[in-house]
């Protein structure tokens, strides 16, 4: 996402959990030419390396999900406490009771299985909407949208998500 936003803005500032998905990051972005719009660093969404309301938008796509429930709050405050007042989070998150949930089967692996597929990444966080938002609001954020999308695969399995703008 971020080589799509920079170029619709005038700067990007993106975290990345690990040093290799930096290096990734950072290829991406060369062969995508726009790295003078771009900074990335290494960090954790939970304690971010930025300044007090510095960021015009939060953009977490499908990041939180990979965190412990008890720490979604604390990503989200994070969220809250960057964004310049009027500034917008927009969340994308797996929604709880779709075939993507649980240890449901995905093109050959579950989600049980992540660990091994993805070293260092925690299993995903399923929340149903109501505690999701109860998540937000105690980070302080107000959703003003939230609505579920489906997307259906070839093999027949459907992804369902939460977007919500705060």
């Amino acid at each position: 996402n971020l080589w799509f936003l920079a170029d619709h803005a005038d700067h990007v500032w993106g975290v990345v959990a690990c040093p290799e998905a930096l290096a990734a990051a950072q290829d991406l972005m060369f062969s995508r030419r726009v790295t003078d719009r771009v900074t990335l660093q290494v960090g954790d969404v939970r304690q971010l390396p930025v300044a007090d309301a510095m960021v015009d938008l939060v953009v977490d796509t499908y990041t939180s999900q990979h965190l412990d429930w008890g720490d979604h709050a604390l990503a989200y405050a994070e969220y809250r406490r960057v964004l310049r007042p009027g500034g917008q989070l927009l969340l994308q998150h797996l929604a709880r009771g779709t075939t993507l949930d649980g240890a449901t089967d995905m093109g050959g692996w579950t989600y049980d299985q992540l660990p091994a597929i993805f070293p260092g990444v925690s299993p995903v966080c399923v929340p149903d909407k109501a505690a999701l938002l109860i998540a937000l609001g105690r980070a302080g954020l107000r959703p003003r949208f939230v609505r579920g999308l489906a997307r259906r695969y070839d093999d027949g399995t459907v992804a369902d998500y939460l977007v919500v703008e705060a």
